[in-house]
C-alpha cells in the first residue's frame, strides 16, 4: 500500500498538522498573539515603573502556546526595549535617571535572554548617555581600548567611538566638453591631428562623489580618524569648519582654499555629528 505525501508537521509545536499544512491555526494564532503581546508587555511594565524580575517571571506564561524560542522571545524584548528608548529620546535627552533605570531592566532581562545587551536597543542607549556625558562635561572615555587598532593616536589624546565598516567618498572634479567644433583635420604628425575651424564646445567642470574606500572610522578627543587598505588621514577638530549631517553619515569639511568635502557613509550621522560637534567645543 502507498503511504499518503503531503502530510506535514506543525512548525510550532512539531506534531502532525494535516495534509499538505504546515501548521495548525490554534498554534500559529497563538504564535502570532505571543510575539504582538510580550514587546507590548514589556513596554507596559516598564511604565508602571515596576521591577524587571516579576516581568521576566511572567514571561513563560505570556509564551507557553507560541512555542517562542529564546532568540525570537530576545528579539521581540528588543522590539518593547526600542520602543522604551525612543519615548525615552522623544526630548531629544536622555536624562540620568531614565538611563539608569532601563539600565536595571536591560541587566535583569539579560541575566535570562544573554542577547539583550547586543541589540541596537542599548547601543542606542549607551550612545545617548554619551552624548549627554559630553555635554555635562563627564567622562566619556574608556569605552573602547585601542589595542589592535590599525591608527596611531597621540599620547594626549582618547578613543571615544569607532565605526565600522564605513565608506569613505571624497568630491572630484573632472572636465567634460559641451558642443562640437566644425572644420579640417590637417595632419601633423602620426597619430596627431589638429583641427582647424572655429572650436564652438566649452569646458564644463562636473562635481561628482567618488568612493575612496571602505574602513573604520575613530574619533576621539581631538581627531576624526579615518583607515582604508588604500586610504588613510586625520583630521584635527581644529580644522574642521563645517559638519553636515545625515541619516547614514555625515560630511566634513577642513580649513584650506584647495580642499574638498570628506563624507562618511554607513554610520549613525546623528550620532557622529553629536560626538564631534561637543567634542570640538570642548577641544
Amino acid at each position: 500500500m502507498n503511504k499518503l505525501h503531503g502530510m506535514g508537521k506543525c512548525i510550532f509545536c512539531g506534531e502532525k498538522a494535516g495534509l499538505f499544512r504546515s501548521a495548525h491555526p490554534a498554534c500559529q494564532a497563538a504564535n502570532e498573539a505571543a510575539r504582538a503581546d510580550l514587546p507590548a508587555a514589556l513596554v507596559d511594565a516598564f511604565k508602571d515603573h515596576g521591577e524587571a524580575q516579576p516581568f521576566l517571571d511572567g514571561i513563560p506564561d505570556l509564551t507557553a502556546r507560541a512555542h517562542l524560542k529564546t532568540d525570537e522571545i530576545t528579539s521581540l524584548l528588543a522590539q518593547g526595549l526600542d520602543q522604551i528608548v525612543d519615548e525615552a529620546l522623544d526630548d531629544n535627552v536622555l536624562s540620568a535617571e531614565e538611563e539608569e533605570l532601563i539600565s536595571e531592566w536591560v541587566h535583569t532581562l539579560n541575566a535570562a535572554y544573554p542577547g539583550i545587551k547586543q541589540t541596537d536597543a542599548v547601543e542606542r542607549l549607551v550612545k545617548a548617555a554619551l552624548v549627554r556625558n559630553l555635554q555635562e562635561g563627564a567622562p566619556v572615555t574608556g569605552r573602547f581600548s585601542p589595542e589592535g587598532l590599525p591608527f596611531l593616536f597621540q599620547k594626549s589624546e582618547e578613543l571615544v567611538w569607532t565605526f565600522s565598516p564605513v565608506q569613505f567618498y571624497q568630491n572630484t572634479t573632472r572636465t567634460e566638453y559641451v558642443g562640437g567644433s566644425h572644420g579640417i583635420s590637417v595632419r601633423l604628425t602620426k597619430g596627431v591631428y589638429y583641427r582647424t575651424g572655429a572650436f564652438k564646445g566649452r569646458p564644463v567642470k562636473v562635481d561628482e562623489l567618488k568612493l575612496q574606500g571602505t574602513g573604520m572610522l575613530a574619533i576621539t578627543t581631538k581627531h576624526v580618524y579615518f583607515w582604508s587598505p588604500n586610504k588613510a588621514f586625520k583630521v584635527p577638530f581644529s580644522k574642521l569648519i563645517s559638519l553636515e549631517t545625515f541619516e547614514d553619515g555625515i560630511r566634513i569639511q577642513r580649513d584650506g582654499t584647495t580642499t574638498k568635502p570628506q563624507t562618511f557613509s554607513g554610520i549613525d550621522g546623528w550620532f557622529a555629528a553629536n560626538l564631534i560637534s561637543n567634542l570640538q567645543a570642548a577641544d
